[in-house]
């Protein structure tokens, strides 16, 4: 992917800046982190919609500088209690 092909994708970070986002962007570049939760009322307050599958994002490290390419594989909405340990 070209650059500016990364460029028009959106892009977003784990948390904020810090300790906790370079824990969660090392995991997920190991492929240990392989999904990631929101909140749905979060959603609806800020006007935004469930990604679809097959959305690209760029992962953004605390120097806010772009490690990764994120790809949408799957989208569920579930109860908090009913997720397991692989995401679903």
């Amino acid at each position: 992917m070209s650059r500016p092909e990364l460029a028009a994708l959106p892009s977003w970070g784990f948390a904020f800046p810090g300790p906790l986002r370079d824990t969660l962007t090392a995991l997920a570049l190991d492929g240990t982190k392989t999904a990631t939760a929101g909140l749905w009322i979060e959603l609806e307050v800020d006007g935004e919609t469930l990604p679809d599958v097959g959305t690209r994002e760029v992962l953004l490290d605390s120097a806010e500088q772009p490690v990764a390419v994120i790809e949408t594989t799957a989208v569920s909405v579930v109860r908090l209690a009913d997720v397991d340990g692989d995401g679903r």
